[in-house]
């Protein structure tokens, strides 16, 4: 009799511990399958991203600029940006000597276009200070430079 009450009391104490086991496992399988989707799709995005900011920077310039040559030193006049890209708009951040410029706005580049975005002051782009002859101009996506110009007068 006491043959029976051991098989009886064995028996579901092993079944619990192999469901506990095969619930482990499948636990441990679905969080390795996530982790490895989740790396996938991270790597995607990087990739996408650095594909889109190489785009940019292939389509994005700073192709001319002019200064007024009576202020001294010379100031920023002219700025011209183009966006060769056909059909994409950048929308890109403006700094000036690593400073934001253009109040913190983004400056909409149209595609396949040259165009003067700063005109002594006026037009699309603003800046604090007047740029002059050695200053920087930087063009960013994402934080990226994309266009880069030194003033030159």
């Amino acid at each position: 009799m006491s043959d029976k009450i051991m098989k009886k009391g064995v028996t579901p104490v092993i079944a619990i511990i192999m469901l506990v086991l095969i619930v482990l496992v499948m636990v441990g399988g679905v969080f390795a399958w996530m982790t490895g989707f989740q790396e996938d799709e991270k790597e995607k995005g990087q990739q996408q991203l650095d594909e889109f900011l190489q785009d940019a920077e292939n389509n994005i310039m700073i192709p001319s600029h002019t200064c007024d040559e009576s202020s001294d030193p010379p100031k920023l006049d002219e700025l011209y940006i183009r966006n060769d890209h056909e059909t994409e708009p950048y929308n890109v951040t403006v700094f000036h000597d690593g400073s934001l410029a253009n109040n913190g706005d983004t400056l909409n580049l149209v595609p396949d276009t040259t165009k003067d975005y700063y005109n002594a002051g006026s037009g699309e782009l603003t800046f604090d200070e007047r740029p002059e002859r050695g200053d920087d101009i930087e063009l960013k996506l994402s934080g990226e430079t994309v266009a880069s110009l030194t003033i030159s007068c």
